[in-house]
């Protein structure tokens, strides 16, 4: 089953009571798991350390910025890709949550922002070490394909 490229609102990651955007970026390893990597809203504040777009902010990992254009409709504000709450997922395990609705599908993203998320997690000093090994399984793959709905 293809899962690369959903995008879904997911209740516990990077933990419960935690909700983010979340988006399936790699295929299934040898052992039918994958890598999720949450979206987060970039959060301004007048005293941060940062800027984005001439505003000044707090902490973000500039390695995958998605804009609201990105995924028009879902996502409201300038946010990033939040490599240090990567996670994994078996396909049992992410059927078993949309199934309790503890993951809600929300569509896929493109493969231009897909790409740019796995060139992201490349070059982030967030992702943990132990999920790189899920880089040999980010091929660009035909987006026209039978997706979990």
């Amino acid at each position: 089953m293809m899962l690369k490229g959903t995008l879904f609102w997911a209740e516990d990651i990077p933990a419960e009571g935690v909700p983010h955007f979340a988006v399936i970026v790699s295929q299934e390893n040898e052992h039918g798991e994958v890598l999720i990597i949450p979206i987060s809203s970039i959060k301004f504040s007048k005293t941060g350390q940062m800027e984005y777009d001439g505003q000044r902010c707090k902490y973000y990992d500039n390695a995958c910025v998605i804009t609201p254009e990105d995924i028009p409709g879902i996502i409201k504000k300038p946010s990033f890709a939040r490599y240090q709450y990567a996670t994994v997922s078996s396909n049992f395990e992410f059927l078993k949550k949309q199934l309790q609705s503890i993951f809600k599908y929300k569509g896929n993203v493109s493969e231009e922002l897909l790409i740019r998320i796995q060139n992201g997690a490349n070059i982030s000093k967030e992702i943990p070490e132990r999920y790189k090994k899920f880089f040999d399984f980010f091929e660009t793959v035909d987006f026209e394909r039978e997706c979990i709905r």
